[in-house]
């Protein structure tokens, strides 16, 4: 039941131009805080696709699909560049769907690639 909630309050914040579920009220990464709607993060995809994917095969809804669907097809064009490499953040336009900006955190400058561990 906890699951099925969190994959409606998940959903239900996705940006609808492009499906990407943003990082809503606030995130805290070493020092910097981020806060803004139509930031996303590319590992906050696995979690998100994770429990699509989980309350789908509980209820058959298909709209957990096609979120988790939107959700990877539209991260993957947003966030691995020609060289295949990963960008960490992206700022996004929320009415377009448009990423503005990338940027990293963890990584050594805002145009080098991203990896976690």
């Amino acid at each position: 039941m906890l699951a099925l909630a969190a994959a409606y309050a998940v959903q239900s914040i996705a940006m609808r131009a492009i499906g990407m579920i943003p990082i809503e009220a606030q995130a805290k990464v070493r020092a910097m805080t981020l806060s803004k709607r139509g930031k996303v993060c590319v590992y906050n995809m696995h979690p998100n696709l994770c429990l699509d994917w989980q309350v789908y095969k509980q209820t058959g809804n298909t709209m957990f699909v096609d979120g988790a669907e939107r959700h990877l097809d539209a991260s993957l064009e947003a966030f691995v560049n020609e060289g295949r490499l990963a960008i960490e953040f992206g700022g996004f336009d929320v009415k377009m769907g448009k990423m503005v900006r990338h940027f990293t955190i963890l990584g050594a400058r805002d145009d080098s690639c991203w990896s976690r561990g």
